[in-house]
C-alpha cells in the first residue's frame, strides 16, 4: 500500500461526512485550544462544507448538530498536532500535502463553490496535522529500533505522543453546546447545558442519534 493511499485513507476517516466526520472559552469561541482559539463561525462554516453529500437518501440524512462536533472535534486534534509540530520542530512535508490534495479534487470538486474553499483548507489542516503525527511516530519507532515502519504505525505511535504532550502542556476547553473535552477526546453533548431527562433528550445526548429521531428534526437542524 501507498503511503499516499494510507494517508489518505487517515484524513477521510477523520474528515467524513456523506461525501468524504482549566482554562475559560472566550465569547464567540467554540473552544480553546491553549491560546488558540476556534471561533464558532469556523466551526460552522466547516460543517456546512461537510455537509454536503449528493449521493445522500433521506435515510442518510443526519444531525447538523453531530456534524458540528464532528467538525469541532477535527479543528481542535488538527490544532494540537501543529502546536505539537512546532513545539517539536516538525514541519509537514508539503509536496506529499499537494500530492494529497490532488488526489481529491475530483471529490472536492463535486462540493459547491461556496463551500469547496472551506473544505479544501480544512482538509489541508488535517493532512498537515497527521503528517506531524506520522513524522513524530516515526521518529519514534526509529528512537526505539524498529525497521519497518508503516504509516499506521506510525500514526498510532505519534497519536500516542501527541495526547501525551497535550496533557502536560495544552489545556483545552469546549464550550458546553457541543460537549466535554476529557481524556483527550471531544465527548458530544446534547447540545444545550441542561441534563438529558427525556427520552428525546436521551437521544439527542447521543453520538449518533437514532434515525427515527433524525427523520423527527425540522430540515434546519439536518444535513444531508
Amino acid at each position: 500500500m501507498t503511503r499516499t493511499r494510507s494517508l489518505h485513507r487517515l484524513v477521510l476517516a477523520a474528515a467524513a461526512c456523506g461525501v468524504l466526520s482549566a482554562c475559560s472559552v472566550h465569547p464567540g469561541a467554540a473552544a480553546m485550544v491553549g491560546s488558540k482559539p476556534i471561533s464558532s463561525d469556523s466551526v460552522d462554516s466547516f460543517a456546512r462544507a461537510l455537509c454536503y453529500n449528493p449521493n445522500a437518501s433521506a435515510g442518510q440524512a443526519v444531525a447538523s448538530r453531530g456534524v458540528r462536533q464532528n467538525a469541532l472535534r477535527n479543528l481542535v486534534n488538527a490544532s494540537l498536532a501543529q502546536q505539537y509540530g512546532q513545539a517539536h520542530g516538525i514541519v509537514p512535508d508539503q509536496g506529499k500535502v499537494s500530492a494529497f490534495m490532488a488526489s481529491n479534487q475530483s471529490a472536492l470538486a463535486q462540493v459547491p463553490a461556496d463551500r469547496r474553499s472551506v473544505l479544501t483548507q480544512r482538509l489541508q489542516e488535517l493532512v498537515e496535522g497527521q503528517l506531524i503525527l506520522v513524522e513524530a511516530g516515526r521518529r519514534e519507532l526509529q528512537r526505539q529500533g524498529t525497521t519497518t515502519i508503516s504509516d499506521q504505525s506510525a500514526y498510532t505511535a505519534g497519536s500516542r505522543l501527541l495526547s501525551a504532550w497535550a496533557r502536560r502542556n495544552v489545556d483545552v476547553a469546549v464550550d458546553p453546546r457541543f460537549g466535554t473535552f476529557t481524556n483527550g477526546t471531544l465527548v458530544p453533548s446534547s447540545g444545550s447545558v441542561s441534563v438529558a431527562v427525556s427520552k428525546s433528550a436521551t437521544a439527542a445526548a447521543q453520538a449518533q442519534p437514532p434515525s427515527s429521531w433524525v427523520a423527527g428534526l425540522p430540515a434546519s437542524q439536518k444535513c444531508s
